[in-house]
């Protein structure tokens, strides 16, 4: 587990306990992607972060993979879950899209699809503007779901729990959703 930690960078809350994992790969708000933030007990969220010249409202992504459209869920532009700012000569746009049947089915399919074209569109009011993801992305994608399911196993204690090196080549997670909920199976199985 240490290597994929090392992968990450927690910005603890000192105040109320916890804190957020982000990972040390991931883009600038300079530049146009999504990221997975992870709490220290393994909740995650998609976010997406639109940088351009000009407004986009986008309120939602689509996320294609392999011909086939997944749809987010929609953030309205006037919500607590919806940032926008003027930054640096462009303009910035937010969203924290948090719906474990849509959202965080998304990340899972990225995380399984690392091998297949990836386009994510940020659909906006005004305008819209696609972005591919790298593999360089695909790949944090990738390492932010694996962390948010191993923490949601080894901190909720309505998950059984595993020691902190168990976790490895020989085992895979199986995710039920954005729940403090997961399975621990072996490859063969």
């Amino acid at each position: 587990m240490t290597p994929l930690l090392q992968k990450f960078t927690l910005v603890e809350d000192k105040v109320e306990g916890g804190g957020w994992y982000y990972h040390k790969n991931r883009k600038s708000k300079y530049q146009s992607h999504i990221e997975v933030p992870i709490s220290t007990n393994g909740y995650f969220y998609l976010k997406t972060n639109y940088y351009g010249s000009d407004w986009l409202f986008h309120n939602q992504i689509i996320v294609n993979i392999d011909g086939t459209s997944y749809y987010s869920s929609i953030i309205e532009n006037h919500d607590d879950y919806s940032v926008t700012d003027v930054l640096g000569g462009g303009v910035l746009e937010i969203l924290h899209l948090t719906d474990p049947q849509l959202d965080a089915h998304i990340v899972s399919l990225i995380f399984t699809n690392q091998d297949e074209e990836i386009i994510v569109r940020f659909k906006g009011d005004q305008a819209e503007k696609d972005i591919t993801l790298s593999k360089a992305d695909k790949e944090v994608i990738k390492d932010c779901f694996l962390l948010s399911q191993y923490l949601t196993v080894t901190k909720n204690k309505k998950v059984s729990k595993i020691e902190d090196n168990a976790l490895k080549d020989g085992f895979y997670l199986i995710p039920n959703g954005n729940v403090p909920e997961a399975s621990i199976k072996l490859k063969s199985e």
